[in-house]
């Protein structure tokens, strides 16, 4: 059968259940101002619909590739910016990388989630560089300001462990509520492969969970909002997202990157981090990103 033969006995099937449709509700008695739609589901041959994730997100350094949110299956990103915004696309969690914040930007009456701070713990350009003690000052400020926020705090890695604790500490000393979601970042790092194992990758989250929990007094939950496997290895990604699907505590997770920007300072030399090319097209870590259904 030929394509164009094809379609012409899908569009006389079709055009046979539309009349007998519509011939079965004129049969009924009702009234003649009502309006009645049929919808009649088109079958394509070799069609998969796309698999949708409230966890899956991208940390995107190129945000104007939106489609390459849509083709991991994933339905949320952000950008690390100073001051949080609020953009157009629903899919945009805001930021505020210092704990800074501008209400003319930003409207008081914002619901919803906020990532505060991002690797504080380290220098720019790659981190905000600040103390716990001033990150809690200006934490309980942005709080006060914004009520309805659901602050995603830290996105630190495993060497702000004691940043973290010192921030919590610095907010139980100022009997400050303290936030129930945190944001890790837990980077496979080149080195691991040569110098340990799997399980050295794994210990990075247990110790900031180990930490976190014990300093807040209670379970919180985890947004890992970066990582990745440092040499592009999609068969030691594909284990860390495994890891990562077993755990309760873990909601939201954020691979860094969608598409790579070498010739900026802050991106880390000699890494292969991206889910995709420069053309789009997908990279093996971006392939296994796109099959994971957690």
């Amino acid at each position: 059968m030929t394509l164009r033969t094809k379609f012409v006995t899908i569009g006389l099937v079709l055009l046979v259940l539309t009349v007998c449709a519509n011939f079965a509700i004129s049969k009924q008695d009702v009234n003649a101002d009502t309006t009645y739609n049929v919808y009649l589901p088109l079958t394509m041959n070799n069609y998969v619909a796309p698999v949708i994730s409230q966890v899956k997100g991208i940390a995107m350094v190129q945000p104007q590739y939106d489609i390459d949110l849509t083709n991991s299956g994933s339905t949320w990103y952000y950008t690390w910016t100073p001051y949080p915004q609020v953009y157009i696309d629903p899919r945009h969690i805001p930021m505020s990388r210092c704990g800074l914040f501008d209400t003319s930007i930003f409207p008081t009456d914002y619901t919803g989630y906020v990532l505060i701070f991002n690797e504080p713990v380290n220098k720019e350009p790659n981190g905000c560089g600040i103390t716990p003690q001033l990150a809690a000052e200006r934490y309980m400020t942005f709080m006060d300001t914004y009520p309805n926020v659901i602050p995603v705090v830290g996105n630190n890695g495993v060497n702000g462990a004691p940043w973290n604790m010192d921030f919590i500490d610095a907010l139980k000393a100022a009997d400050y509520p303290l936030p129930s979601v945190w944001g890790l970042h837990l980077y496979y790092e080149s080195w691991y492969v040569t110098y340990f194992d799997f399980d050295h990758w794994v210990n990075n989250f247990v110790v900031l969970d180990s930490f976190i929990t014990q300093s807040l007094g209670f379970q919180p939950e985890y947004w890992i909002t970066e990582f990745a496997m440092a040499t592009g290895d999609p068969i030691i990604f594909e284990q860390m997202l495994d890891y990562i699907g077993t755990q309760d505590s873990i909601t939201h997770v954020a691979p860094f990157t969608n598409r790579a920007m070498y010739n900026e300072p802050w991106w880390p030399s000699g890494w292969v981090v991206e889910l995709y090319n420069d053309n789009g097209t997908l990279t093996p870590m971006g392939q296994v990103y796109k099959e994971w259904y957690p």
